[in-house]
C-alpha cells in the first residue's frame, strides 16, 4: 500500500484491531471504546465501503464474474467502478446543469 493511502485509511485499521481485540459488545472496555471518535469515524468508512459495495454490485451485476482467474476478477472489478464512478459524474453535472 502506499504511504498516502496508508495514512489515509490509518482509523479503518485501528477500528478493526480494536474490533478483534474486543470480542465481547457487553464489556465496559468496549464501550468506553465505542464512543471515541476513532472508532465511530471507522465504523462511518465502513459502512460507507459496504454500501458503495452493494450498490455496484446491483447496478453492474458482480455477482458473477465472467472473466478468469485473479486478473479477470481485478478487470472484472476496476470495470465496475469505473462504470459507476461515470454514472456518478454524469448524474452530478445532469445537476448543475438544471440548476
Amino acid at each position: 500500500m502506499r504511504g498516502d493511502v496508508a495514512g489515509r485509511y490509518g482509523h479503518a485499521k485501528q477500528f478493526n484491531r480494536h474490533r478483534q481485540q474486543l470480542r465481547s459488545t457487553k464489556s465496559p472496555e468496549r464501550k468506553r471504546e465505542q464512543k471515541k471518535r476513532w472508532f465511530s469515524n471507522g465504523q462511518k468508512w465502513r459502512a460507507g465501503c459496504e454500501g458503495r459495495i452493494s450498490v455496484t454490485k446491483r447496478r453492474h451485476g458482480l455477482n458473477r464474474c465472467r472473466y478468469k482467474g485473479q486478473d479477470g476478477m481485478r478487470r472484472w472489478v476496476g470495470l465496475s467502478v469505473i462504470a459507476d464512478n461515470l454514472l456518478n459524474i454524469g448524474r452530478t453535472i445532469e445537476k448543475r446543469a438544471a440548476k
